[in-house]
């Protein structure tokens, strides 16, 4: 039989290894981070774009109804819409049903709170000046962030935030000069009660980073959509002072097709895309680089405040937005894709 020739193995020179650098478990976490990191661009952007046209859509309708009726509805039908994600993980997931109640708490303060006094604001000022107020929300969350989770900033990110706050407190001022007594004039009152619900942002948005890591988006914002529901209609009797005439308001209210409108707006665009959008994307990334989104939404707002509504942006309004804007972009030099902690996602 004819043996075979031996099989010649090839010599060290010959044989090319295979490079794996590429695959190395740094690079491969770093392009994970990055993957996340713009996930985290793309919520906070979807929740910019349902935002900006907020109190647009809203202001309109407070000719006919309030902020607290308005607000019932608007979380009446969200928690209509959202009955099947209660339904889903009620059957799904029965152990987080255990994150209800400190869901139900933060939503308290985040939803009835905030939106009471946000909204409210609005029924006394200007979409203008509510939007430029709103707009340096971050500046508090920041605040928040570093006090509560600890978040390092950095000098420029201080600088930056520094000066757009002094600019918000300086047209919340102004806007009181021109009447002696401060509190019966409604542009400040209104500009003051939205100040207020700033305040609140520097609990609510860093505990919900906190308390909701591992918990489905959804079924936070659903939570929250019941507890507006209760308290917004409870509060709406209280505004109303009996049960006949809030049943005669409501019946005005809802053959009102601006009223409609808004809250049909607000229900789906606001509380269930928007709202699930800014948690998920603030879970990604840190709640200081998140809430900086919302300056995103301030131009577009002016823009079509003054189309829609008629609302002009006055000199000194348009040097507050300037300080601001150079706040932001001082502020906004840290903050690329693959740099700063990146959260878990759900």
């Amino acid at each position: 039989m004819k043996k075979s020739a031996p099989v010649r193995s090839k010599s060290p020179r010959e044989v090319k290894p295979r490079s794996t650098s590429h695959r190395s478990p740094q690079r491969l976490s770093q392009r994970w981070q990055l993957s996340q990191r713009w996930q985290a661009y793309g919520y906070m952007l979807i929740n910019t774009l349902c935002w900006s046209a907020a109190f647009i859509v809203v202001k309109p309708a407070y000719a006919v109804t309030t902020p607290f009726r308005f607000l019932m509805y608007r979380f009446t039908l969200a928690t209509i819409l959202s009955l099947p994600v209660i339904y889903y993980y009620l059957r799904k997931s029965p152990l987080v049903w255990r994150k209800v109640p400190i869901i139900v708490a933060l939503e308290l303060l985040g939803t009835t709170v905030a939106l009471s006094l946000v909204y409210t604001g609005l029924a006394r000022t200007s979409v203008v000046e509510a939007s430029i107020i709103i707009a340096v929300a971050p500046v508090f969350v920041t605040v928040g962030s570093v006090i509560l989770l600890k978040e390092r900033q950095q000098k420029n990110e201080l600088l930056g935030i520094g000066l757009a706050l002094v600019a918000t407190i300086f047209l919340v001022i102004q806007s009181a000069s021109a009447s002696a007594n401060w509190l019966t004039q409604l542009s400040f009152l209104g500009n003051l009660l939205i100040l207020g619900h700033n305040l609140t942002n520097i609990f609510y948005y860093p505990w919900a980073k906190k308390y909701y890591q591992g918990v489905p988006k959804l079924f936070v914002s659903s939570i929250s959509f019941v507890v507006g529901m209760i308290s917004f209609a409870v509060l709406s009797l209280i505004e109303a002072g009996s049960v006949e005439r809030f049943t005669t308001l409501a019946a005005i209210d809802l053959n009102t097709p601006a009223v409609w409108l808004a809250f049909g707006y607000m229900a789906t665009f606001g509380s269930i895309i928007g709202l699930t959008a800014y948690i998920k994307g603030q879970d990604m990334i840190e709640s200081s680089e998140a809430s900086f989104f919302t300056y995103l939404g301030l131009p577009v707002t002016l823009v079509l405040a003054h189309l829609l509504l008629a609302e002009r942006l006055t000199l000194l309004q348009a040097v507050v937005v300037g300080f601001i804007v150079v706040g932001v972009i001082i502020a906004e030099k840290r903050f690329k894709p693959g740099l700063g902690k990146v959260g878990q996602s759900e």
